[in-house]
C-alpha cells in the first residue's frame, strides 16, 4: 500500500510539471503521432486499471495493469475512434485536473514506428509515447469515452471503475 501511495504522489508531481510544460505547447497531437494513428497497420485499444494493487507483472501498459485489449480492424470503427479522439483534444484547450487515473489506451504501429496514448478521461490528460519515449502530454474532454467504452464492451473487455466508484 505504501508503494502504491508513493507511485500516486510521484504521478501527481509529474502531472503538475507537465501542466507547466503544456502551457508552452499547442494542444494537438504531434504530426508524427497522427501519421502513425491514421496509417496504422495495427491499432489496439487497451483497457487499463489505474488502481490495481495486486498486479500481474506481465500485463502492463506504461505502468498501468491491462484488463484487456482489442485490435480494431474494422475501418469504420477505426475512423470513429480516431475522430472521437481528435474531437476530444480539440474541445479541451485548457482544462486538466491535477491527477492521472487512466482507464484507456491506444497502441498503433506503422512502418516500424509506434505510438502509444495513455488516456484519462476523468482528469482530461493524454500521455503520448512515440517508440516508448514520452513525447507529449495533451488535454482532452471526456466526449471520446463512450466510443472507447462501446468498442471495449462489444469485445467483452472489462473496464476499470471510474475513480470514486471502486469497490471497497
Amino acid at each position: 500500500m505504501k508503494t502504491f501511495l508513493s507511485v500516486i504522489l510521484l504521478m501527481l508531481c509529474m502531472v503538475a510539471r507537465a501542466a507547466d510544460d503544456q502551457a508552452k505547447q499547442k494542444n494537438e497531437l504531434p504530426a508524427s503521432a497522427l501519421e502513425i494513428l491514421e496509417g496504422a497497420e495495427t491499432l489496439i485499444l487497451v483497457s487499463v486499471d489505474f488502481r490495481k494493487e495486486e498486479r500481474d507483472e506481465t500485463k502492463f501498459f506504461h505502468g498501468f495493469q491491462t484488463l484487456g485489449e482489442i485490435e480494431v480492424k474494422n475501418a469504420a470503427e477505426r475512423k470513429e475512434l480516431l475522430a472521437a479522439l481528435r474531437k476530444g483534444v480539440e474541445e479541451n484547450q485548457d482544462t486538466g485536473a491535477k491527477c492521472f487515473v487512466p482507464r484507456h489506451g491506444i497502441r498503433a504501429t506503422f512502418k516500424g514506428k509506434s505510438v502509444d496514448l495513455v488516456i484519462c478521461f476523468e482528469c482530461m490528460w493524454v500521455y503520448v509515447y512515440e517508440s516508448d519515449q514520452k513525447r507529449r502530454i495533451l488535454m482532452t474532454s471526456d466526449s471520446p469515452q463512450p466510443v472507447f467504452d462501446k468498442l471495449l464492451k462489444a469485445a467483452k473487455v472489462p473496464l476499470a471503475p471510474k475513480p470514486g466508484e471502486e469497490k471497497k
